[in-house]
């Protein structure tokens, strides 16, 4: 669950992305900030715009070795429900070998990240 947990703190820088680079193209004195809701609510657009925040502060997330997408975000979270047995069915396959290990990798890489975040935003205040 912890890889799912990093998926959406990565969704929401993403989101910090792109209300970024909206305040960036409205002129001075605008109070309205326009993003088109499919683009906001576009999962592999956050994603995508998170992760190039990180490695635009040096920190490459794929060394982690799990696949930072909708699709393993999905499996992280989300049951089906088996009518035949009656059973609630959770698709593991994400969870591979190893998955323990890549976890303390994937949440070493976001706390570096975010520690050059907490700098950056020191170094601009």
């Amino acid at each position: 669950m912890q890889w799912g947990l990093c998926i959406l703190g990565i969704e929401e820088l993403g989101k910090f992305v792109l209300l970024s680079e909206a305040a960036a193209s409205v002129g001075s004195g605008s109070e309205v900030l326009t993003i088109p809701i499919g683009v906001f609510r576009n999962h592999k657009t956050k994603s995508e715009k998170g992760q190039s925040l990180f490695k635009k502060w040096g920190v490459d997330l794929s060394l982690a070795g799990i696949p930072l997408t909708k699709e393993t975000r999905e499996q992280l979270w989300y049951v089906t429900w088996d009518d035949e047995n009656q059973e609630i069915k959770k698709d593991l396959r994400v969870l591979a070998v190893g998955a323990i290990n890549k976890t303390e990798v994937l949440r070493e890489l976001m706390r570096l990240g975010l520690s050059k975040m907490q700098a950056e935003a020191s170094r601009a205040a």
